[in-house]
């Protein structure tokens, strides 16, 4: 009989075969009582047939019990801890999505697979968020919708396919979908984030702050509440509540420093208010985000521009080019935004800030368009057609 875990050549002689898969899976979930997941899963190596009860059982262990994994999923880190207080670690293979989709293959009727794959990657999106390709995105929603049963919808499929659907241009579709997931289970924290993000999307504030004060009410988590308030802030804004706005964006940057989104809404909202703390929020956006990436400052030109104030960036960049004269990168990335600054009111002055960006290193191969900065390759190219 063909070895579950041999679809992903993962399998180690390491128990005797004389013991039942039945035997086999109570020791599993045993071990995981105790905490020796590094065990677990070199147990589950050994189980033979019962993939029914061991795919569950898998995904538990990586979503709950790892302790690290690589990019694509397929090694993770577990590890025992001994009553002695001492821990075994390990990294091993273990391509979890590959055992999913076998699962699905091999039981197709049955639902606690489904279950298990909206679990994976229901984990897998909050993990990643707003990090995620939106052709990932994409990639998983189109596969729920076509492959998962009716009868086999339960939050994680609702939470998944509503998560894509907020980000894939369908807020509609996904606040319904996040509702769906949230009344399956009232408990949902991320699923009651995402939907406060559906209504700021769809333009209902009241909604989303109501479901960011349930968030609020439900957690303690630094890092749920972080994005909970920086959504609300959103929705105060879209009120023209400046008030609240600036306290729940403030809010969710002291609850979660150094985050990326938190400063650069933060950022966004002082300079549209003319708020005398927008230079530190500049200041604290590109020192935490990466003095020395192009992109960070492409944020922050977008942001000058929008709301026509690029001249106090202007400012910014001299002094911060003479405050970090010795550091290349970042006399390179400010003479580039300079460069960005005057190109249309100062060509010449322009050119040479970009002809010095370019000798300090910065090209546009450096620049890879990503979900989150998807422009600044083309930024560059663009400018450096002005000096070539």
């Amino acid at each position: 009989m063909k070895k579950i875990l041999a679809i992903s050549s993962l399998l180690f002689s390491l128990y005797s075969h004389a013991q039942t898969d039945k035997a086999r899976i109570d020791s599993i979930k045993a071990l995981m009582k105790r905490e020796q997941y590094l065990s677990a899963y070199k147990m589950m190596q050994t189980v033979q047939s019962d993939g029914q009860e061991l795919i569950p059982l898998a995904v538990m262990l990586v979503t709950s019990h790892s302790i690290g994994h690589n990019d694509l999923y397929d090694k993770w880190g577990f590890k025992d801890v001994n009553p002695s207080g001492q821990e075994a670690k390990e990294s091993v293979e273990f391509p979890v999505e590959r055992l999913l989709a076998y699962g699905i293959q091999q039981f197709p009727k049955d639902c606690a697979m489904y279950f298990s794959s909206a679990r994976f990657y229901s984990w897998m999106i909050n993990q990643e968020k707003r990090y995620m390709s939106l052709e990932s995105l994409r990639e998983i929603r189109d596969y729920f919708v076509q492959k998962t049963p009716a009868d086999c919808h339960d939050e994680g499929y609702y939470y998944v396919v509503g998560y894509a659907n907020s980000y894939l241009g369908k807020p509609a579709e996904a606040a319904q979908q996040l509702r769906q997931a949230v009344s399956l289970n009232p408990q949902m924290t991320t699923g009651w984030i995402e939907l406060a993000n559906a209504y700021v999307q769809l333009k209902d504030p009241a909604k989303a702050i109501e479901a960011g004060k349930t968030v609020w009410g439900m957690t303690k988590d630094r890092g749920l509440l972080s994005q909970a308030s920086r959504i609300m802030g959103e929705a105060y804004e879209l009120q023209n509540d400046n008030a609240n706005a600036l306290f729940r964006y403030s809010q969710a940057d002291t609850l979660h420093r150094v985050e990326f989104f938190n400063q650069l809404s933060l950022l966004k909202f002082m300079v549209k208010t003319n708020n005398t703390g927008a230079p530190n929020a500049l200041k604290a956006f590109i020192g935490g985000q990466g003095r020395e990436s192009l992109h960070m400052y492409a944020d922050a030109y977008e942001v000058y521009k929008q709301y026509n104030k690029l001249s106090e960036l202007a400012v910014f960049c001299e002094k911060y080019m003479q405050d970090w004269k010795e550091r290349p990168n970042i006399v390179a990335c400010t003479s580039f935004t300079l460069g960005m600054i005057y190109k249309d009111t100062n060509p010449a002055r322009a050119k040479e800030y970009f002809r010095k960006a370019k000798e300090l290193g910065i090209s546009a191969s450096r620049y890879s368009p990503t979900r989150n900065h998807p422009s600044t390759e083309k930024m560059v190219e663009e400018a450096f057609r002005l000096i070539n």
